[in-house]
């Protein structure tokens, strides 16, 4: 970890050289840039084409936006554009819910054949014992109740 300070050291150094270097050449390196931009037409229409890129967005930037002719149809668009999102929500809720029911669907239908199966390999030949009738649900009469004993106070 020794390496730090030195490494530090030595990017303090290069930045104090290049900082003088920009501070006092800077504008002569500049203007030198620009030269041999413009001598090359290829850059120069680059340069321009960008210069003007950045006009328009400033221009676009400056406009003021206008005024809304009527509130309640800026309202209306905006109702409508968060319904739309909150429609969009619900239908993709909706497809999900739709596709995981299908593939329980099946699961359930796999698993069931299966059961199926298993069920005709383990019944015997015989027939099965008969079913006895239900019975039918009869109210039974309700029970007197005992009336509440008087409690002593535990205190």
């Amino acid at each position: 970890m020794f390496w730090i300070r030195s490494a530090l050291l030595y990017l303090g150094v290069t930045a104090l050289i290049g900082g003088s270097i920009w501070l006092f050449w800077g504008q002569a390196i500049e203007a030198e840039w620009k030269k041999l931009a413009a001598a090359n037409p290829q850059v120069k229409k680059t340069q321009v084409k960008a210069e003007k890129k950045a006009k328009e967005v400033v221009e676009k930037e400056i406009k003021a936006p206008k005024a809304a002719a009527n509130a309640t149809a800026e309202w209306n668009k905006a109702k409508s554009g968060a319904t739309t999102l909150i429609e969009l929500h619900a239908n993709e809720g909706r497809r999900e819910i739709e596709a995981s029911l299908a593939a329980h669907d099946r699961r359930t239908t796999e698993i069931l054949t299966l059961l199926k199966i298993k069920r005709t390999a383990t019944v015997s030949t015989e027939t099965a014992p008969a079913v006895k009738p239900a019975k039918p649900n009869v109210p039974q009469p309700l029970k007197k109740t005992e009336p509440a004993k008087n409690l002593k106070p535990m205190i």
